[in-house]
């Protein structure tokens, strides 16, 4: 069976989508003042900040980049909190190991 040329054409609306689409790993610097504990197999939310976030970008995609954490980053889409010069972002974390898991002041969490 053939297949139709004009059928496997990707329609313009998508491309101008992709092409909108802006790829790049930020550092997010969690904000809490003291240790959290993230109990197993439990989630927890928790506010952090970063830097040089483009002005034209109001939602990113929150991913875990390194596979060997005992927490990971929960993926889901957030909204950018813009204050100035840093931008404040709002970290799902889930342990997913037997035991409990510690996030210390003001750590990093990479995400892209």
């Amino acid at each position: 069976m053939m297949d139709n040329p004009s059928t496997n054409r990707v329609p313009d609306a998508w491309d101008i989508a992709i092409d909108s689409i802006k790829c790049k790993s930020l550092t997010v610097r969690s904000t809490n003042m003291h240790a959290v504990n993230v109990e197993p197999y439990e989630t927890e939310t928790i506010n952090g900040i970063t830097r040089n976030v483009d002005a034209g970008i109001s939602e990113v995609v929150m991913e875990n980049l390194e596979n060997s954490k005992k927490v990971t980053i929960c993926p889901r889409v957030v909204t950018v909190d813009r204050k100035g010069s840093y931008s404040k972002i709002q970290v799902r974390l889930c342990n997913m190991s037997a035991k409990c898991a510690t996030i210390k002041p003001k750590s990093d969490m990479s995400y892209k």
